[in-house]
């Protein structure tokens, strides 16, 4: 469990204002508050920023500006980041099992003539909930999991699926996909793709590393 602190019976400093919910970052610490909706008292919650890994403070930050809708009292939420860290790499491992990754495709226009060219593809993730979850949730955590080259394998799976027949039939589109730098470096990267861009013409995709 993390850190958490509680406290009851708290005058909100917003208790003049129309909102009943607010999450934001108070000093070191992630904060919570739900107002009363009869008295002028509130449920605070918070949890130390540092218990919260790098990469998932800024998800918080993300977060927090826009505040959370929730019926419940705010402090789910901050559980909810805190854990984060822990829970999210073996979510994707079960999300890549079950195929619950795919593809938004994002022309890429000829600015001189007007004409669309080709698309590049990004990754999405639907969970089996039906939550969609955000590239700048995941992504970091893949990288820093080693997970990324499965990631990658998904990708060019659902290129080649997506888009094969299409590309046949249209010889000058072409598909670009991001690789992360790691990818570059792994000596199983080439193992890994070949069996995809067997099924596209090669010259047909194109690839860039962030």
């Amino acid at each position: 469990m993390p850190p958490f602190l509680t406290a009851k019976n708290v005058k909100p400093f917003y208790s003049q204002s129309n909102r009943t919910e607010i999450t934001f970052l108070g000093g070191q610490h992630v904060v919570a508050v739900a107002k009363s909706s009869r008295y002028l008292t509130a449920a605070v919650a918070a949890v130390p920023v540092d218990y919260l890994s790098s990469r998932t403070k800024e998800a918080a930050r993300r977060l927090v500006p826009a505040g959370v809708v929730a019926g419940l009292v705010l402090a789910t939420s901050v559980l909810l980041l805190a854990r984060m860290q822990l829970s999210i790499p073996s979510a994707i491992r079960a999300g890549l099992k079950r195929r619950e990754f795919f593809l938004l495709y994002q022309p890429i226009v000829d600015l001189q003539t007007g004409e669309v060219v080709g698309a590049e593809a990004l990754i999405r993730w639907q969970r089996s909930e039906g939550e969609l979850v955000g590239p700048e949730m995941f992504i970091p955590i893949v990288e820093k999991d080693e997970l990324i080259l499965e990631l990658t394998r998904r990708v060019f799976e659902l290129v080649a699926h997506d888009t094969g027949d299409f590309l046949k039939r249209h010889p000058g589109f072409h598909i670009a996909v991001n690789l992360p730098a790691a990818d570059l470096h792994s000596p199983q990267l080439a193992a890994t793709l070949d069996p995809c861009l067997q099924r596209l013409a090669p010259r047909r995709a194109t690839w860039s590393s962030k």
